[in-house]
């Protein structure tokens, strides 16, 4: 997968939202890149839920809080019986928590 180049269609998205979640247990930087290319292709939902929680749960790791909190909140919106929203509703429930008592 590190060879490939992708081309738009939705195989290839897939493929490369596949490169992208194995690269985040590594390279968390080149992993949120993927995800934002694969996000930029209009992706289908199913693409689209792995795209946000992986790309945030890499900017987790990245520390850009803000970056995770706007795809935990798109996650939440668009998929709110998603297969990781237990997991983004405390992560955004703890930030607006750590918000409040700044």
């Amino acid at each position: 997968l590190e060879t490939i180049t992708f081309d738009p269609g939705l195989r290839a998205t897939e493929l490369l939202v596949v490169r992208a979640e194995l690269r985040a247990a590594n390279d968390c930087r080149r992993a949120a890149e993927d995800f934002t290319v694969a996000l930029g292709r209009g992706p289908d939902a199913k693409l689209l839920e792995r795209i946000l929680y992986g790309r945030g749960a890499c900017r987790t790791k990245l520390q850009d809080l803000v970056g995770a909190d706007a795809d935990f909140q798109r996650y939440l919106e668009r998929f709110p019986a998603g297969a990781h929203v237990d997991w983004a509703c405390r992560w955004v429930a703890t930030r607006r928590l750590s918000e409040t008592n700044r």
